[in-house]
C-alpha cells in the first residue's frame, strides 16, 4: 500500500484568491508533476487552501506496512518497516559503492539509523533553499546544469538525497528536467512522470510563490534497497508560514538513490501541526 496522495478538494472556496489557488492545485498535469517534482509549489498551495478553509492538520501517515518488491521482480510483498527504531531491516550484508566512489559503511553499523551524522555538514543553497553536503553521505558531484547527485548507500545517503530533492525541486526548466531524468528510477511510471515535469516558474497556472526551509527529518523505513524518508519543512508564503511533511520513496539503483517510479506519486506531501516525532535539523 502506497502512502496516500495529497488530497485535492472540489468544494467551493471562500474567496477569489482561494478559488485561484484551488484551480491551480486541481489541474491534472500539475497534480502529477507536483507529486514528484514541484514540491514547494504543491505544498505551498495545499497549505494556503487548507488554512483558508480552516482545516485542522492531521499527523502524517506512516509509509505502508507493505514494501514494494525490487525492480524487475514479481513477488507478493510481505516485508514491513523495521520494528526497531534504531536499526533498519536488511536483506544481508553488502558494501555497495556509489557511481562516484562513495563507499557504503560495512558491518553491523551499516544500517544503524542512530549513526547518521547530521551535524558535521555544510549547508549550501540551491535557489533559495539550503541543502546539506557531507563528505561521507554526499552529494559528491554536481551536474553541469547545476543539480547535486551521487550519495552514499546508507541511511544517511538516503536522508541527504531527500533533503537535496527539496532544494532542487525549485529549479528552472532546464535544470529541473535534467535532474528529473537522472533522479527518477526505472519503473512503470517513469515516462509518464517525465512527460509532466514542469518548472514552477514555467507553469502558466502558478499563482502562488513560497520559500521552503528544511527544519527536521525522520526515516520512516529503511532496507538495503529502499527507504521512506520524511522531511519536515517550513513553508513561508506572502501572508503566512506553516509546516509541511514530504515523504519520499527512494530506491537504490545504478549506484545512487533515486525516486521510485513504481507508482505515479512516490511523494506524499501533507500539512503538519508541529515537529513532534521529528529530529530537528536545518541550516543554522
Amino acid at each position: 500500500m502506497i502512502p496516500p496522495r495529497v488530497p485535492s478538494d472540489s468544494r467551493s472556496s471562500r474567496s477569489s484568491g482561494d478559488a485561484a489557488a484551488q484551480n491551480r492545485w486541481t489541474h491534472p498535469g500539475f497534480l502529477l508533476s507536483a507529486g514528484v517534482i514541484a514540491v514547494v509549489v504543491a505544498l505551498a498551495i495545499y497549505l494556503a487552501v487548507a488554512n483558508v478553509r480552516g482545516d485542522h492538520p492531521a499527523p502524517a501517515q506512516d509509509p505502508a506496512a507493505v514494501v514494494s518488491p525490487a525492480l524487475g521482480t514479481t513477488a507478493t510483498p510481505t516485508s514491513s518497516p523495521a520494528s526497531s527504531p534504531t536499526t533498519a531491516a536488511t536483506t544481508g550484508a553488502r558494501a555497495r559503492t556509489s557511481i562516484c566512489g562513495l563507499a557504503a559503511p560495512t558491518g553491523g553499523a551499516a544500517d544503524d539509523l542512530t549513526k547518521i551524522d547530521t551535524q558535521g555538514v555544510t549547508w549550501r543553497y540551491q535557489n533559495s533553499t539550503a541543502y546539506p553536503v557531507s563528505s561521507t553521505y554526499g552529494p559528491a558531484r554536481k551536474d553541469r546544469t547545476g543539480y547535486p547527485y551521487c550519495y552514499q548507500d546508507s541511511p544517511g545517503g538516503a536522508l541527504f538525497t531527500a533533503a537535496g530533492f527539496v532544494a532542487v525541486s525549485e529549479s528552472g526548466d532546464a535544470e529541473l528536467k535534467a535532474w528529473a531524468t537522472y533522479i527518477l528510477a526505472k519503473g512503470p511510471y517513469r515516462s509518464q512522470i517525465l512527460a509532466q515535469v514542469v518548472a514552477p516558474d514555467d507553469d502558466p497556472n502558478d499563482e502562488t510563490s513560497g520559500r521552503t526551509e528544511i527544519v527536521g527529518y525522520r526515516i520512516r523505513s529503511y532496507t538495503a534497497d529502499e527507504a521512506w524518508v520524511d522531511i519536515a519543512a517550513r513553508v513561508t508564503l506572502p501572508d503566512q508560514t506553516a509546516l509541511g511533511s514530504m515523504i519520499l520513496h527512494l530506491i537504490w539503483q545504478d549506484g545512487d538513490w533515486r525516486v521510485s517510479a513504481d507508482e505515479p506519486d512516490p511523494m506524499n506531501a501533507s500539512r503538519i501541526g508541529d515537529l513532534t516525532g521529528y529530529t530537528a535539523w536545518g541550516v543554522a
